[in-house]
């Protein structure tokens, strides 16, 4: 299974627990709330970087496999 899949089947989980998490927890006396956002932001952006990881090995197999099939066909007219 494609890890993006996989990631993106888990971030409704994550969606949950911060949906769940309460307003006023309070880490190290700071701020209320203050890792639950960098942990939603963690979370998108590791998304995205996967999404951009899977176009560029998309565009690279789409690349490979043009390759072979020019060097089939130049193989094919001698």
């Amino acid at each position: 299974m494609c890890v993006c899949v996989c990631l993106q089947a888990k971030q409704k989980e994550v969606a949950a627990v911060l949906t769940k998490a309460p307003s006023d927890v309070v880490v190290d006396g700071g701020a209320p709330g203050v890792a639950i956002h960098p942990l939603a932001d963690a979370w998108n952006e590791v998304n995205k970087q996967m999404e951009y990881r899977k176009l560029l090995l998309d565009q690279s197999v789409a690349f490979h496999s043009s390759a072979i099939q020019v060097l089939a066909a130049v193989a094919a007219s001698r």
